[in-house]
């Protein structure tokens, strides 16, 4: 299921019929199991994307303090910088915000 764009497709990948695919996406098992894969998928690429940051970060840097680069690369490159730090900081609160939410609601 999580290498298709539909249910159709994935049933169509797994040699299964449409009918049996939904049939399975009923069931609590099924649907936790998928839930939990595409958790660790979604952390995967988040691994590789923050490990990718450091050098993005760098390759703006090095563009933004190059006085051979047009101004207007140079100034695009600052904007990403500075862009970039807030949008971080906001993503980091809201999944901060979310795990104190989910422990709340876990206790009760």
């Amino acid at each position: 299921m999580l290498m298709a764009a539909t249910i159709e497709e994935a049933a169509t990948l797994a040699g299964i019929a449409r009918v049996t695919a939904h049939r399975y996406l009923r069931d609590p098992a099924v649907k936790l199991a998928l839930s939990d894969a595409f958790d660790e998928a979604m952390a995967q690429t988040t691994r590789q994307v923050v490990a990718a940051m450091t050098d993005a970060l760098q390759t703006l840097k090095d563009v933004h303090g190059d006085g051979e680069k047009p101004v207007g690369v140079r100034v695009t490159a600052a904007r990403a910088i500075l862009e970039a730090g807030p949008r971080l900081r906001e993503a980091i609160d809201i999944a901060e915000r979310v795990t104190e939410l989910e422990r709340r609601l876990q206790e009760g």
